[in-house]
């Protein structure tokens, strides 16, 4: 995954954990556990303040990853999740543009 933004021509930052995050952070790439109890909330903050959210997960875990989508982050099953890492990182960064 970092290879794959690296490439994108963004700079990977190891977080200890998304809630971490603080401007400017232009795309957090994260795990559905790695947000944790409170993952909804931290994704509107972080989408308010311009980041691009990813967020991966199992299929089991489909109804979170809607909610997450309804918060701002594109989301994806973990299965296709580095197939189309670079096509979503495009699309969010874009989408943060206008």
């Amino acid at each position: 995954m970092e290879e794959a933004l690296a490439a994108a021509g963004l700079e990977v930052v190891l977080l200890p954990s998304p809630a971490a995050a603080h401007p400017p952070l232009r795309v957090l790439v994260a795990g559905i556990e790695e947000l944790g109890p409170y993952g909804a909330q931290t994704v509107a903050r972080l989408c308010r303040q311009g980041t691009a959210v990813l967020v991966f997960g199992r299929s089991e875990q489909a109804t979170a990853l809607r909610a997450l989508q309804a918060c701002g982050a594109a989301t994806a099953e973990r299965a296709s999740f580095l197939v189309h890492l670079p096509v979503m990182v495009r699309l969010a960064l874009g989408a943060r543009r206008s």
